[in-house]
Order: structure tokens, then C-alpha cells, then sequence
């Protein structure tokens, strides 16, 4: 691996970092949003709705491989990776629009158009994350600057979830809006216009952040050895790179938490929130702040995210990435547990808890994505061949097959448990609702946690790797 400079230039950390703004933007608005908008807007049946989310997953499973291996062997006047979010920038604002917009198409015709739609976003979303993801691994060869290229990508992506929380809760229902009163004095909303108005104006802002992104960074990296004739080899290098599996089945168990506590906050705030919490008004800075409605609730989790995102460059100066990944990831899954406890009107410490879970999650994100990369270079230190793209294809994928089984389980444990959109719902149907949010995505997280016990690569072996790889470079050079 050669470089040209190892120290980035702030303006383009800051760059790198809004195209995870513009990912999230839509890949959280899917985990969000997607499930309640079908089940409670559209009106799919949970079941089907679970079944269409596997059913399309699946079949855009592969192309996340696919596209990382093509990127790997991608060379324009721009690099491997840049061009694609020049080239995939608009289709992917597109597939948001068309993702919120709901057809009259009756039963049939709505679960083939949310197929659809959902397949189409899903595929730009990898048409342009995958390359995204990997253009930090050729930015910079130093491994400490990609942790902090990562902090910056995390709290891009914490930004992003805080926009999109915003935008499909209070911003949704004031431009959905009709002007009319119901009969009990409250206003009507068109909830279905609403989404598809935030989503357009989302879309915009996504298309132009990833134009941002594009502008500011820059390639610097290559590979020791440009071998890309046998593409098999990649694939056949990445199933023997032991520390890439552990990630990979890492992501899959966070990403599965993740989907099923995220989908469920919508309906925990909807039905087991009682009324007394969900009318808490506070007084902030001479505003007044419903502190009991979802959406406050999740713009204060994603403030805290940002926060311990931010903390993980500090942290790290002190622990190796294991160690620091070990200790909140198991903190995490406790925290998460402990979230069955609260009663309807515990707003207290339900705040508590969730807020210390966001902030012990906060540095998972930008600590796998900057030990992905680390993956790369022990694989081009033992195999003398990069594959940068597809090991962050791979990535991409473990994270949707998270995405597919914790997106099922919710419709799944949600049928299973007798959940009926618009009524009041039974005693268990609401032990569904609370079990979504606490004890099972705090099992993955738990399970996710006792897999980087086996992690290999701690501070002293990068080292070691980037130390040989330099070397590798020098006498290739010379």
C-alpha cells in the first residue's frame, strides 16, 4: 500500500462525514419509519409486510458484493471509489420520493409497489454506500487517522438519524396538516401526504450532501500488488480472514438489535407510553417541549449518540478498539434489558436508561467501520493482495442481513403477539411491544459482545501489519 499523505486536512474529515449524513438519511428512515408506515399508513398486514421486507431484502442480498468488487476494479481520472457518489447521487434521492409515496392501488397492487420501491432504494442505497464506505480505507494508510475519519463518519451518521427523526415525526405531521379539526378538537392529518413532502425535501438534501462529499475527498492509497484478474480470489482471500468473519457476524447480530428496537419505538411511544408521560410538557430555554412524544425522545437518543460517538478518538488514545468495542457492547446489552422496567409512566427512567444506552453505543459504528479497514490490511499482509471494496461490500451486506432478520422479526413478533393496527391493544400484544424495545435486541447485542472476545488484531499486531506493508512498498519502489 503506497500513500501520499497520511494527515487529512479538516475540511475534508468534515466532507467525508456528510456522506454518512446523506446514508442515513434514508437507511434510518427505513429501520424508523418503514414498518409503522406500512402497517399503520398503507395498511399492510404485519405479517406480509415482513414478508415483502425478507422477500426483497434477499434478493438485493447479492448486490452489495457485486458492486464492491466491480468498485475494486473501477479506475477513472477520480479513483476507484469518488465516482459513485457523483454517478448514484440522484437515483438515490429518487428512491426515498418514491419509497413514502403511497398508491391506491388496493391490497395487492400496494404490497408490489412497496416491493418494488423498497428493492429499488435498497439497490441505490448500495450503489452508493458500498463505494462510500470504502473510500475511507484509500483516503489515508494510517490507521489512527481512520479512527478519526470514522468518528467524523458516525457523527455524519448520528446527524442524519437526528434529521430523519425530525423530519418522519413533527416536520411529517405539520406539512400533512389539512386545516381541519376532528371530533374530539384535534387537528387532522394527512400523514401519508405528510411523509411523502419531508421525504422530497430529504431527498434534496441527500443528493446535495453527497455532491458535498464528493468535492472534498480525495484518493490516496494503492495496493501493493494491483492483482484483479481472478475475481474468485477475493472472495476465497475474504472467507479465510478471520478477523473480517468476526465483524461480519458482528454486524449482522448489532444490525438485528438495531432494527428491532429502532421499529419498535414508534409503536412503544404509540400504544404503551401512557398519558400522563405522553403529555409531559417541559420548559427548555423558554420553550415548551412535549419531553413524553417520540419524536423529542429520539432527537434526545441521537444527541447522546453523537456525543459518545464523538468520545470514541478520546477513548481510543487510552484502550485498544477490542477491548473498547468488548466493554460497550456488553454494557449496551445490559442497559438494553433494563429497559423492560420502566411503567407507562416512567418517562424518568425510561430518559435514563435510553440515554445511557445511546451514549455507551455511540462509538460502535465508527469502531467497526475503522476495524473493517484494519480487516483489509491484514488480509493484504497475508495474501498480498487489496480488496478494499469488497471487504466493505461484505460489510454492507452482514449490515442488511441484520436489517432482514431484525425488519422480520418486528412484523413476526408483532403478528405473533396479536398486534392490530388502530385499536387498543391487548395485555400481549403490549408484552410484544415492551420486549421489542428491552430483552430481545439486548440478546442480540449480548451475543454480538461475546464475539469480539475472539477478535485478533489489537494495537501491537496493526502495528506490526503497517510496519510490513511500508515495507513491502519500499522495496516494491525501489
Amino acid at each position: 500500500m503506497s500513500t501520499k499523505s497520511t494527515k487529512l486536512p479538516l475540511i475534508e474529515k468534515i466532507g467525508y462525514g456528510l456522506g454518512d449524513t446523506a446514508s442515513n438519511l434514508y437507511f434510518q428512515s427505513a429501520m424508523l419509519f418503514i414498518p409503522f408506515f406500512y402497517t399503520d399508513i398503507v395498511g399492510l398486514a404485519p405479517a406480509a409486510m415482513a414478508w415483502m421486507i425478507v422477500v426483497t431484502k434477499l434478493l438485493n442480498a447479492f448486490a452489495d458484493p457485486l458492486i464492491g468488487s466491480i468498485a475494486d476494479r473501477t479506475e477513472t481520472r477520480w479513483g476507484k471509489f469518488r465516482p459513485y457518489l457523483l454517478w448514484m447521487a440522484i437515483p438515490y434521492g429518487l428512491s426515498g420520493i418514491l419509497l413514502f409515496y403511497k398508491p391506491d392501488f388496493g391490497p395487492t397492487g400496494a404490497i408490489l409497489y412497496a416491493g418494488f420501491t423498497y428493492f429499488f432504494m435498497l439497490t441505490a442505497y448500495s450503489a452508493i454506500n458500498v463505494p462510500y464506505s470504502a473510500l475511507m480505507g484509500v483516503m489515508s494508510s494510517d490507521s489512527k487517522e481512520r479512527d478519526t475519519l470514522s468518528s467524523f463518519r458516525f457523527v455524519g451518521a448520528f446527524l442524519g438519524l437526528f434529521i430523519i427523526i425530525y423530519a418522519g415525526t413533527d416536520f411529517a405531521k405539520s406539512l400533512g396538516a389539512t386545516g381541519e379539526i376532528d371530533a374530539d378538537g384535534q387537528p387532522v392529518v394527512d400523514l401519508a401526504k405528510g411523509y411523502l413532502l419531508a421525504m422530497s425535501i430529504i431527498a434534496v438534501l441527500a443528493t446535495v450532501l453527497f455532491f458535498i462529499t464528493f468535492v472534498t475527498t480525495r484518493e490516496r492509497t494503492k495496493p501493493v500488488v494491483e492483482d484483479k484478474k481472478d475475481k474468485s480470489q477475493d472472495y476465497k482471500d475474504l472467507l479465510k480472514n478471520i478477523p473480517w468473519l468476526i465483524l461480519f457476524a458482528f454486524g449482522i447480530l448489532n444490525l438485528t438489535n438495531i432494527a428491532i428496537r429502532n421499529a419498535a419505538a414508534m409503536y412503544y411511544f404509540e400504544n404503551y407510553v401512557g398519558d400522563e408521560a405522553a403529555n409531559t410538557i417541559i420548559n427548555v430555554l423558554g420553550m415548551s417541549i412535549n419531553a413524553g412524544s417520540m419524536g423529542t425522545f429520539m432527537l434526545c437518543t441521537i444527541a447522546m449518540l453523537i456525543v459518545g460517538s464523538a468520545c470514541s478518538t478520546l477513548w481510543l488514545k487510552f484502550i485498544d478498539k477490542k477491548w473498547l468495542m468488548l466493554i460497550v457492547s456488553m454494557a449496551n446489552a445490559v442497559l438494553m434489558i433494563s429497559f423492560y422496567l420502566p411503567g407507562p409512566n416512567d418517562l424518568g427512567t425510561m430518559y435514563a436508561l435510553n440515554l445511557s444506552i445511546a451514549f455507551i453505543s455511540g462509538p460502535v459504528s465508527p469502531l467497526i467501520f475503522s476495524m473493517y479497514a484494519d480487516t483489509s490490511d491484514y488480509s493484504e499482509w497475508k495474501t498480498g493482495r487489496r480488496a478494499m471494496g469488497l471487504v466493505y461490500a461484505a460489510a454492507s451486506f452482514s449490515m442488511k442481513a441484520g436489517l432482514i432478520i431484525g425488519s422480520a422479526l418486528v412484523g413476526w413478533i408483532l403478528g405473533g403477539f396479536g398486534y392490530v393496527a388502530g385499536t387498543e391493544q391487548t395485555p400481549t400484544a403490549m408484552e410484544g411491544i415492551r420486549l421489542m424495545m428491552s430483552a430481545i435486541p439486548g440478546a442480540f447485542a449480548l451475543a454480538a459482545a461475546c464475539l469480539v472476545i475472539f477478535y485478533p488484531l489489537n494495537n501491537k499486531k496493526l502495528r506490526e501489519i503497517a510496519t510490513a506493508l511500508q515495507s513491502q512498498n519500499t522495496n516494491n519502489e525501489s
